[in-house]
């Protein structure tokens, strides 16, 4: 997935995210989510900043991130990884992996999220 995060606007991005059986993911029983950038740890935590990362109960699968205001360079291409906390994972799931991308076999561009921050007044 590439996502385009445009600085300093209200445009948030969404992803929705499935199961190996292309059924949407549950996230009924999601209680925080974070999302890491490579290089820059966490840079979004719905326990501290719950505006950065939204989701809705239930079998949609979608997350809304709010990541237009944070303190990174536009022109830049990262990838980042999302991991889901609920009460059969309290240490975390990772459902999408941007770290080490080059190891996951196969390749599956739904598990990997590519965020582009891009100034859109340039």
């Amino acid at each position: 997935m590439i996502e385009t995060v445009y600085k300093g606007t209200n445009d948030p991005n969404s992803i929705r995210v499935f199961k190996a059986d292309g059924s949407p993911f549950d996230f009924s029983l999601v209680d925080r989510m974070t999302l890491s950038i490579s290089g820059m740890g966490v840079v979004a935590d719905a326990d501290s900043e719950s505006s950065l990362i939204k989701w809705q109960g239930g079998e949609e699968g979608e997350i809304i991130f709010n990541l237009n205001e944070l303190n990174i360079a536009h022109g830049q291409k990262l990838y980042a990884t999302l991991r889901v906390f609920d009460p059969g994972h309290p240490k975390g799931q990772v459902l999408i992996n941007g770290a080490g991308v080059e190891t996951i076999v196969p390749r599956d561009p739904e598990r990997v999220l590519e965020l582009w921050f891009i100034d859109p007044d340039a």
